[in-house]
């Protein structure tokens, strides 16, 4: 039964770098409540966000994004 538990781990594909970045995050969010102390978090927690969000904005103009956004202009129909 370990063996093939194990093999479904091993197919979840388990990222490192996906780990280590999380425990980044962590230890930058520590370092700042410990230096800036709880008042800055939301402040911190907002220019995050604006970030994340100017990005993807960024990256909708560049890549087109959705195109359901817009609707598609109607076409003639031939009459037989």
């Amino acid at each position: 039964m370990a063996a093939s538990l194990r093999g479904r781990v091993a197919w979840a594909g388990y990222d490192a770098r996906v780990s280590d970045f999380a425990l980044l995050l962590l230890v930058i969010l520590g370092v700042i409540l410990l230096f800036r102390g709880p008042k800055v978090l939301p402040r911190f927690g907002a220019m995050l966000g604006r970030g994340v969000r100017d990005v993807r904005h960024a990256a909708d103009e560049k890549f087109g994004g959705d195109e359901d956004d817009e609707p598609a202009a109607p076409q003639p129909q031939a009459r037989p």
